[in-house]
């Protein structure tokens, strides 16, 4: 519940919204919850938005179980996969569905690194508080770490089934990922940053709400970003470096 405080937290002070859906909607979650069909064991390794709410399992960590709830960074990626529903809606499937997954990302990682200003000490791993190893299940600076591709010419065509993840949803989100990433510690000649990070946050929440769609995919978030960016820093004399680092950083990875 503290965790998910936090990521209300974010999405009042940071996105100026009110709640997942904007209407101060209350959040439900269950946790240490078990699945049936695993019989009598107490490990679920699962965490997920589902019918409105948030459930989550628990797994052993060095012969005691911990709750998948401890994770700020897999908390805020579930519960913010209420947010997508409430606005653009991306379908859950093939490069819509990766582009939903990323958004989680980079929202789950934007919540848990918001206090420290230096994005260049960011943590862009995901999960690692999960496991027996610490290792992290996906990570944003470098996604082929964990098996994902990190550019479109690695993009993996799998069939829209549940059994090949609804076409790699959490395979190729791995190359928007490494876009955002791109986005978020893109420096001008002096190498100065180009933007505040929680600015990115917001310029991405933007396209979120009003550029994509059900079935945008990673070149409609490319679009939105920079008409985002130009709405937002219209004024600033910066704008057209502002504009030129999101279309680096984007075909950087080959989305054009």
């Amino acid at each position: 519940h503290s965790n998910a405080k936090e990521v209300i937290d974010f999405l009042r002070d940071v996105l100026q919204r009110d709640g997942l859906d904007g209407m101060g909607g209350e959040v439900v979650s269950t946790v240490n919850c078990v699945f049936q069909s695993n019989g009598a064991t107490r490990e679920w390794r699962n965490a997920a938005r589902f019918l409105g709410q948030m459930i989550y399992g628990q797994r052993l960590v060095n012969g005691q179980l911990r709750s998948y709830a401890v994770s700020l960074d897999v908390v805020a990626h579930e519960l913010l996969h209420g947010l997508t529903e409430n606005t653009a809606r991306l379908e859950y499937r093939n490069e819509s569905g990766a582009l939903n997954e990323s958004y989680s990302d980079i929202f789950g990682v934007v919540v848990a690194n918001r206090a420290i200003a230096d994005v260049d000490a960011w943590n862009w791993e995901i999960g690692e508080d999960l496991t027996e190893t610490g290792l992290p299940i996906r990570d944003m600076r470098d996604p082929t770490r964990f098996n994902q591709p990190a550019h479109m010419r690695d993009f993996v065509v799998l069939p829209d089934t549940p059994q090949t993840d609804h076409g790699g949803v959490h395979t190729n989100s791995g190359i928007h990922n490494r876009a955002a990433f791109n986005v978020f510690t893109a420096e001008s000649p002096s190498g100065a940053k180009i933007f505040a990070p929680l600015d990115v946050a917001r310029l991405y929440y933007i396209t979120l709400v009003v550029h994509l769609s059900r079935t945008s995919e990673f070149s409609d978030c490319r679009a939105g970003m920079i008409l985002a960016t130009q709405s937002m820093f219209g004024s600033d004399p910066a704008l057209q470096a502002k504009v030129d680092a999101i279309a680096a950083a984007y075909s950087a990875v080959g989305i054009e």
